[in-house]
């Protein structure tokens, strides 16, 4: 298990969303599963005071953050 890390804004503060990321191998070849670890705001996981919303759109928005550069890998 592997984590990816992106950065992006929250109220005005650059925050760090992380993803943890397991690959597997099926008959499609390789894929990934991804779920949230945590957010981060200079240093320190807040989480828990975000809301169940909040968390969603910043789990999307590294999820797809996270597909961008699995295809640029693909591509190079």
């Amino acid at each position: 298990m592997t984590e990816f890390e992106y950065n992006t804004t929250l109220n005005g503060g650059v925050i760090t969303v992380v993803l943890k990321i397991e690959e597997f191998f099926d008959e499609d070849g390789t894929d990934w599963m991804t779920s949230l670890n945590a957010v981060y705001y200079d240093c320190t996981d807040v989480t828990g005071i975000l809301s169940k919303e909040q968390i969603n759109e910043l789990e999307m928005e590294a999820q797809s953050g996270f597909s961008d550069y699995c295809f640029e890998l693909g591509n190079v």
